[in-house]
C-alpha cells in the first residue's frame, strides 16, 4: 500500500457497513446516504455537521455508494459508501467514530447498519487515498489527452430557461466537465487556479462511450451520463500540466451536479495520459500540440 502523504488536505474514505438485519435495498441510494453521513458528523461534531448541512455551492464532501445494483443485504453483510472531504479538518472527527468500542448505529432508509471500518490508505481500496492539492499539481504532466471514467449518472447545471426552471445536461462537454472542476477546486482548494485556465485552452471530445442512467432522489428524478470520454488538450505547456491537475482532482472532488448525493463519481485514466503524455514529442511554451498518439 502507499503511505498517505505528508499534510493531506483531500480524503477518500471508504465506509464498510454491517447490515443487521434483511434489507432490500435498490440501486440508488445516494440521497440516503446524504443523510446517513450528516448523522454520522452529528454525532462526531454537532456544530461541524449544521455548517456541512448550510454550505454553499461547493460543499467541502462529496457522496456516492459503490454498489451499483439493487441488492438484498442478509444481517451481516457488507455494504460500500464512499466519502470524499475535501478540507484536511473534516478527516479527525469522522476517523474518531471508529475508535469506541460500541460504534453508531447508522440507517439507509429503512435499514439499518453497524459502522465496520474506513479504508482511507492509498491502495487499501480502489476508491481510497488522500492527497494534497500541492500534489494533485506536482504530479501532473502536459497531457494531450484526457480520459474520464463517469461511474455514476453524471449530468451539470446550465442556467435556467425562460420560466426560470433549471436545465441540466447530461453530455460531458468540456466546458461544463472542466468549468465544474475549476470552479469547485477555486472555491475549496489552498492554491487557487488562473481563472481564465479554460479560456487558454482548447479542449475537445475525441472519443467517447456513454450511457444514459436514471437515479431517484426523495421528490425526483435525473438523467445522467455513464461511461467514458477522452478530451484533446491543446495549449501551452504550463497550461496542458494545469488541466491535468483539474482531472486529477475529479477522484475527489467528482464532477458536475448533486455529487454530495450520489452523482458524478468520476476518475482519471491516469494510465492512459501518462501513455500519450511520453508517447507525443514535447512543444515550446505557448506552442500547439497535434493529435495524441493512438
Amino acid at each position: 500500500m502507499q503511505p498517505i502523504p505528508a499534510n493531506p488536505d483531500l480524503f477518500a474514505c471508504v465506509l464498510r457497513l454491517t447490515a443487521l438485519d434483511e434489507a432490500e435495498l435498490e440501486r440508488t441510494q445516494g440521497h440516503r446516504a446524504h443523510a446517513l453521513f450528516l448523522a454520522l458528523m452529528q454525532q462526531a461534531d454537532p456544530s461541524l455537521a449544521a455548517a456541512l448541512h448550510d454550505a454553499g455551492r461547493s460543499k467541502p464532501f462529496t457522496i456516492a455508494t459503490l454498489q451499483t445494483e439493487a441488492r438484498r443485504l442478509r444481517p451481516g453483510s457488507s455494504y460500500l459508501l464512499r466519502i470524499t472531504l475535501l478540507r484536511g479538518e473534516l478527516f479527525g472527527p469522522l476517523a474518531r467514530l471508529f475508535l469506541p468500542t460500541e460504534r453508531p448505529l447508522l440507517r439507509l432508509g429503512s435499514a439499518r447498519f453497524a459502522l465496520q471500518d474506513m479504508l482511507v490508505t492509498p491502495g487499501s481500496h480502489p476508491w481510497a487515498g488522500a492527497a494534497s492539492w500541492d500534489s494533485l499539481l506536482d504530479g501532473a504532466a502536459p497531457a494531450e489527452e484526457l480520459t474520464l471514467h463517469f461511474v455514476t449518472p453524471t449530468a451539470f447545471t446550465q442556467g435556467a430557461d425562460a420560466n426560470g426552471h433549471k436545465r441540466v445536461g447530461i453530455f460531458p462537454e468540456p466546458a461544463a466537465m472542466f468549468g465544474s472542476l475549476l470552479r469547485r477546486w477555486n472555491d475549496l482548494a489552498s492554491t487557487p487556479l488562473p481563472t481564465d485556465l479554460l479560456e487558454r485552452v482548447d479542449l475537445l471530445p475525441s472519443s467517447y462511450q456513454l450511457r444514459t442512467e436514471m437515479l431517484q432522489f426523495a421528490r425526483s428524478q435525473q438523467v445522467g451520463c455513464v461511461g467514458r470520454c477522452a478530451y484533446l488538450v491543446r495549449g501551452s505547456v504550463a497550461d496542458r500540466r494545469l488541466v491535468h491537475a483539474l482531472a486529477r482532482g475529479a477522484f475527489f472532488l467528482g464532477v458536475g451536479y448533486k455529487t454530495t448525493q450520489g452523482m458524478g463519481l468520476a476518475r482519471l485514466d491516469e494510465r492512459r495520459a501518462a501513455a500519450v503524455t511520453q508517447a507525443a514529442p514535447d512543444t515550446a511554451e505557448g506552442g500547439q500540440v497535434g493529435a495524441p498518439a493512438s
